[in-house]
């Protein structure tokens, strides 16, 4: 897209050394390459933070965009991501 706007509501708890967060997010974007001038794709998703062994934050995320445009067609993909941080 070339351009385009991203609104994000969150929310997190902290609770036995865990931070856990949950989101909402909506995208309204341009891209010159669709028939449309303008598209919106809405998500939700959560995620988990905690300490790990060596001083390490151990992060994992989860997001479904609901309009995303899967390869086979469809809508709606997933998406996961798993994160170690290592403070020096």
């Amino acid at each position: 897209y070339d351009r385009g706007t991203v609104v994000r509501s969150a929310t997190a708890w902290t609770t036995h050394g865990m931070r856990i967060d949950a989101f909402g997010d909506a995208a309204y974007v341009h891209d010159p390459g669709w028939a449309s001038a303008s598209r919106t794709y809405p998500g939700v998703g959560a995620g988990i933070e905690s300490g790990g062994p060596f001083r390490t934050l151990l992060s994992f995320e989860w997001g479904f965009g609901f309009r995303a445009p899967r390869a086979g067609g469809g809508r709606g993909t997933q998406t996961a991501r798993i994160t170690v941080y290592r403070g020096f």
